[in-house]
């Protein structure tokens, strides 16, 4: 028995519903976990978050406001005042944390939390000194940022650790958590947290198959996973790529993964009409993390579109890998997709693992039926094995949970 697989220890996730990144983080560190850990989920009341990242996400003048605060002295400022804000709004969160401990069969010594949005980090490393004290047990932060990016709102005074996919940006927060004179937190920095049921070998068969679909002579259906963020940005980009791939190319199959919204519907009804697309959907934005993983569970899947969002680490992922598909990327939206497209280029990923495709979705549709027709796609899906850098690994999950034995 280890200190995680203890009775007396519970392991908390905490997340918030802005956006599926968290939450498909969380779910890969969940599966991540050594048999036999208690855990359980603990999801933000505050349904502001929601709202607001759905509008900074598709309304252009409040995307440019948010990141006018993403960088130099407005950051700053705003960082400041809004850990001011969480930090004196933890009651709601204390009564949660309570809630759970009362209903847990056992009494818990020691609490565990997992925090993959900077919101619940900042007002549980607020409240924990004198929640522990008044409940007679030990809590541990760890906080996850679900992208490379340096945001300030991700240094969160007196976490436990603070893991960072990045050298590159542990020593830019670092360097401000010192300057801000926040309370003492240890950054690790890790491979970035991909699922381990992705990471999970192709057989022979499997693997074949996905060559099979990127030989540009080849006659074999070519799968193609369109990922729609939850935000749903982009869905003009990806009605014009759907339909002009299929023009080109009758051997595009599609296989569209949704939450079911109001912004949604119109272009879920839309693709319904086409016999070569198939929708998974479910109105729960945990389900839809859970669809796409099934669906690379299914489908040998060779391509996907995406947004340079958390799915951009899925470049840590072999082609010889359950989820190594070609990664075709959309436009950044947003600081944090711009720097994510850093890291992809500062490890020389973009050409070897992802393209990134033209803004205009007629242009994108073509660029990728070329790519194919001239074999950029099959020669990509031959390099097997990825740069020798302590950053490039699809086995994040598993070094986090032996850096938190070891911290507990």
């Amino acid at each position: 028995m280890t200190n995680l697989t203890s009775p007396d220890t519970l392991v908390i996730f905490a997340q918030a519903l802005a956006g599926l990144g968290h939450l498909r983080v969380t779910d890969a560190l969940y599966h991540g976990l050594p048999k036999g850990t208690h855990a359980v989920l603990l999801g933000s009341e505050d349904k502001n978050i929601t709202l607001i990242h759905n509008l900074t996400s598709r309304n252009v003048t409040l995307r440019r406001v948010v990141e006018y605060f993403e960088t130099g002295e407005p950051e700053d400022v705003f960082t400041a005042l809004y850990r001011w804000w969480l930090g004196s709004h933890t009651a709601g969160l204390a009564l949660q944390l309570k809630t759970i401990l009362d209903r847990h069969p056992t009494t818990p010594k020691t609490v565990v939390v997992v925090a993959t949005h900077f919101g619940l980090a900042h007002q549980f490393a607020a409240m924990k000194d004198t929640f522990q004290k008044e409940h007679h047990l030990r809590i541990y932060l760890f906080v996850v940022v679900t992208d490379d990016s340096p945001l300030h709102v991700w240094a969160v005074g007196g976490a436990d650790a603070i893991v960072v996919p990045s050298e590159h940006t542990r020593q830019l927060l670092e360097a401000y958590h010192g300057a801000a004179g926040l309370p003492a937190t240890r950054y690790v920095t890790l491979p970035y947290m991909v699922s381990g049921r992705l990471a999970a070998p192709l057989s022979p068969h499997d693997w074949e198959a996905r060559m099979r679909q990127l030989t540009p002579a080849s006659r074999a259906p070519l799968h193609i996973a369109v990922p729609v963020s939850g935000a749903a940005v982009q869905l003009g980009f990806l009605t014009d790529v759907i339909a002009g791939l299929s023009a080109a190319d009758a051997r595009c199959m599609f296989h569209i993964v949704s939450k079911i919204s109001p912004a949604t519907r119109g272009f879920l009804a839309a693709m319904s009409t086409r016999k070569n697309v198939e929708l998974l959907t479910s109105s729960a934005d945990r389900e839809v993390v859970d669809l796409y993983e099934k669906l690379y569970e299914k489908e040998v899947i060779a391509l996907e579109i995406t947004k340079p969002s958390e799915q951009a680490f899925k470049a840590l992922i072999t082609p010889k890998q359950r989820g190594g598909a070609i990664l075709l990327f959309s436009d950044p939206v947003g600081r944090q997709e711009k720097d994510n497209l850093n890291f992809l280029s500062r490890h020389g990923l973009l050409g070897r693992r992802a393209i990134r495709l033209p803004s205009d979705g007629k242009a994108a549709a073509m660029a990728v039926h070329t790519a194919r027709s001239q074999g950029v796609f099959s020669a990509m899906a031959t390099r097997t094995t990825l740069p020798n850098h302590p950053e490039l690994a699809s086995d994040g999950v598993t070094k986090f949970w032996k850096m938190v034995e070891q911290t507990i």
